[in-house]
């Protein structure tokens, strides 16, 4: 059955043919050398003779059975008549059961499992771990490609102890040839299991600082997939927040990193309503990210939205502009959310995040500047609530001028919110509220008069 599956499922291909005429050779070597054994066994009563024989078990030196020996013989003459008869077997299929392809696969692999090379597999493959701790540079990265080839037939190879412990070897190995290599096997078959993420993590952020170009360059793609085929990886920010530092990097990687986070987090959604949830993802992660990056500063979120929006390539500057606009409006819907109004965590990082989008673009933020205006006559109970502060006013410092014909009752109450401010809290805050308000006063009122007045009283 398994000669003519694979004879029908092989037609016009030599490679099915080759494995039935190999499995047929086997056979039929397996028979003759039963054979053998049943001929030569009663030499096993001759002394002297005995020792120069092989046996399997006590079984083979008994006097052999004459029907046994003729089953063999024509289970011997039937192989020789398959293989003579190959190109007539497609007449025999109706007669013979046709195995479905899977079952032919398990039972090619059942019998390759009883061969030497099989089981020996361990064997070779510790050799080749051997391999990875030679001198000669080309043969270690020969052994990591030799290695990868392995884990491609199965990935499960690299949750064992001894294959992590000789891969993360070849990382810190001193050539980049050698690096690269085993980056480049991690990155092929680590997203075939998110256990397999988890357990090569630590290795593979750690040569996001590597010294060789090719290597980094691998390991931000590597990263990459990991965001996009597992969103729900709980390192994802710290994913992001490590792969935007490299967008100073040298050019080829800072090109990448754009291309990067265009991909990942910018581009326009097309219907909102349907993938709502995409987006506010997104927006979640971007403000994650931002969270993680306020300890060493938010240079280069900023320089990566200046790349996004590079003014040389006006098709993509557009597409971007309204991922942009789409971001900005989902991170304000989360802020005028009832549900989300006593997250303060969640408040402080909306705004640093909305604070940068503003800096880049002050446009984006013009139709949301009115729903600022209430923070910064909220209470002030907590240290994140002067951060809140601080970045409402900058937003409103950049966005304010820029608005047609604002409404003079919303410019008034900002004008007094941001006095009240200046005289009652702390020296950052002071700061903050003073430029908000000179923006306000030089560019648009022209109130001078209200500042006057307000200052005089403390002369």
């Amino acid at each position: 059955c398994l000669i003519s599956s694979l004879s029908l499922f092989g037609k016009g291909d030599e490679s099915y043919k080759f494995a039935c005429e190999f499995y047929i050779g086997q056979w039929i070597r397996d028979v003759q050398i039963e054979i053998e054994q049943y001929i030569v066994s009663p030499m096993a009563s001759i002394p002297g003779a005995s020792s120069k024989l092989c046996f399997k078990n006590e079984d083979d030196k008994k006097i052999p059975n004459p029907n046994k020996l003729q089953e063999l013989e024509e289970k011997k003459e039937f192989y020789h008549s398959l293989i003579k008869n190959y190109n007539k077997i497609s007449t025999l299929q109706k007669t013979w059961n046709i195995l479905p392809y899977d079952s032919c696969s398990i039972i090619a692999s059942h019998l390759a499992s009883y061969r030497t090379f099989s089981q020996n597999f361990e064997v070779y493959l510790q050799q080749i771990c051997k391999m990875l701790s030679e001198q000669a540079i080309a043969l270690r990265t020969k052994a990591v490609k030799a290695l990868t080839m392995i884990v491609s037939v199965d990935s499960t190879i690299l949750m064992r102890k001894d294959i992590q412990d000789n891969v993360h070897g070849r990382l810190l190995d001193p050539s980049t040839n050698v690096r690269e290599a085993a980056i480049d096997l991690i990155g092929q078959f680590v997203l075939k299991s998110i256990d397999l993420v988890s357990q090569y993590y630590d290795m593979i952020i750690a040569r996001i600082l590597d010294t060789g170009v090719s290597v980094r360059k691998r390991v931000i793609k590597i990263l990459k997939d990991i965001c996009i085929e597992h969103p729900d990886f709980k390192y994802v920010p710290e994913i992001c927040a490590k792969i935007i530092r490299r967008v100073d990097d040298e050019v080829g990687i800072k090109k990448l990193v754009t291309e990067v986070f265009r991909l990942m987090w910018f581009q326009p959604v097309s219907d909102i309503n349907k993938s709502s949830a995409i987006l506010f993802t997104k927006a979640v992660n971007i403000t994650k990210v931002a969270s993680l990056c306020k300890d060493t500063g938010f240079e280069w979120l900023e320089i990566l939205l200046e790349n996004l929006l590079d003014p040389k390539n006006a098709s993509l500057r557009a597409s971007t502009m309204t991922a942009c606009q789409q971001l900005v409006d989902c991170l304000f819907q989360r802020l005028l959310n009832p549900e989300q109004k006593s997250d303060t965590n969640m408040i402080v990082s909306c705004l640093m995040t909305l604070n940068l989008f503003c800096k880049v673009c002050p446009l984006l933020l013009i139709p949301h500047a009115t729903s600022l205006q209430p923070y910064l006559s909220s209470k002030v109970n907590s240290p994140s609530d002067l951060v809140v502060i601080q970045n409402v006013s900058k937003i409103l410092e950049l966005v304010v001028p820029l608005m047609d014909h604002p409404n003079p009752k919303f410019l008034a109450e900002l004008e007094e919110d941001s006095m009240k401010l200046m005289l009652q809290q702390t020296q950052n805050v002071v700061q903050s509220c003073t430029s908000c308000l000179a923006a306000i006063v030089n560019k648009v009122t022209h109130n001078y008069k209200f500042v006057i007045d307000a200052f005089n009283q403390f002369l």
